[in-house]
């Protein structure tokens, strides 16, 4: 999947065995209040300092954000630094594990739906910056699937998605919640949280990393390929950790790739300024192997459904770089996936109630930094892991 199709990865930190995982935010005995913009807030800053007490970072946005049947979710929180300049961004839903369903820390981030309204405006532009543009006022934004948001406006009836994609979505899909005006959804649809949850601080207990961080991005990519697939890009990152190629410049590597693993052209994209690509998740254990081989490297592999978390542990543990598959839909409720490379793991726990957080670090496929992903926020239509062993 391209960037220029799904939003944005929460890519995260994965905990360990020892922490129980946290598949609901509340238990049924707890008191549940409507989820505030206050409310988040007050979360975001637990988080900051639970993860980043000493990063001087601040809240500089939050934003109401609803799923594409009008119902709330959750608030998307933008952060700055001590100047003021936009650094990252936490959402918290209310149907995540402990609030925190993704999140980015990175000098120049923008949250997601910001950096979609920004590229719209100029599909050219980084998505790294450091001025942060305005919602429209008659805008409300959407959490099209999993990991993949949009910001619509009712005047236009388009969807903007970041990477400069402009989707027409009838009026009658999304308008039946949204306020007159502003970018609230009818205060009788919105989400409801656990006040336990929100005032969470967490310790961190675990983690790990490979012994060096490998990536590239999706605009590089395309400049040296004129290609794009995520699976491929995936691989060149594997390929670049196992020092067979470099994910930054080889292009004859990212040829290579494409045509061992049977990608083909995905002609349900149609977005102009490449030539995207679709992998079958079975073709990839065997065209990385060849890839491997014909540079006297033994690398084995396999593919596993459902994997649990401690399997990308253990291989974090053992410096052995993996990856995560993802089943998505679109904005048309068309499954689509992505692929990204697995490079670390955190795992937390609640100073309040000892429920734990389980976050997987990757490379997007999309960007160089770093993405953590809620393990347990299991809105995918179907998840899978391809695990090396060289």
């Amino acid at each position: 999947m391209d960037r220029r199709t799904f939003v944005k990865l929460a890519a995260a930190a994965g905990l360990s065995a020892m922490v129980p995982a946290t598949r609901a935010i509340a238990s049924e005995d707890d008191d549940k209040v409507v989820f505030t913009e206050e409310l988040a807030a007050i979360a975001a800053n637990s988080f900051l300092n639970s993860f980043y007490p000493d990063k001087g970072l601040s809240i500089s946005s939050v934003t109401q954000y609803a799923t594409i049947d009008d119902v709330v979710d959750g608030y998307i929180v933008g952060f700055s630094d001590e100047n003021g300049l936009p650094y990252g961004y936490l959402t918290a839903s209310a149907n995540a594990p402990g609030l925190y369903a993704d999140f980015i820390i990175e000098e120049g981030a923008l949250p997601p739906h910001l950096t979609a309204v920004k590229q719209c405006a100029n599909p050219q532009i980084s998505t790294l910056s450091n001025t942060q543009p305005e919602l429209p006022d008659d805008a409300m934004v959407y959490l099209i699937n999993a990991i993949q948001y949009g910001v619509y406006s009712p005047t236009s009836e388009q969807m903007l998605v970041l990477g400069g994609k402009t989707v027409d979505v009838p009026k009658s899909v999304v308008m039946s919640g949204i306020a007159t005006v502003g970018v609230k959804i009818d205060i009788g649809k919105d989400a409801s949280v656990s006040v336990s949850d929100v005032y969470k601080n967490y310790t961190v207990t675990n983690g790990g990393n490979l012994s060096s961080w490998v990536s590239t991005t999706q605009d590089r990519i395309i400049a040296i390929t004129g290609r794009y697939a995520c699976v491929v890009t995936a691989l060149l990152a594997c390929a670049g950790f196992h020092g067979l190629a470099d994910p930054w410049d080889d292009a004859d590597a990212y040829y290579e790739l494409w045509n061992l693993t049977g990608t083909h052209e995905d002609t349900a994209n149609t977005t102009p300024g490449a030539l995207w690509g679709v992998t079958a998740r079975e073709n990839v254990v065997s065209g990385y192997k060849e890839f491997a081989a014909r540079r006297n490297r033994s690398i084995s592999g396999r593919h596993t459904a459902n994997p649990n978390f401690n399997e990308y542990v253990s291989s974090v543990n053992n410096n052995q770089i993996c990856l995560m598959h993802a089943g998505l839909n679109d904005e048309n409720g068309v499954r689509s996936g992505h692929a990204m490379a697995v490079e670390g793991f955190l795992q937390a726990l609640s100073n309040n109630d000892y429920s734990g957080l389980r976050i997987l670090q990757v490379f997007d496929g999309w960007y160089s930094g770093v993405r953590y992903i809620n393990f347990d926020f299991d809105r995918y239509t179907d998840f899978a892991g391809t695990f090396f062993v060289a």
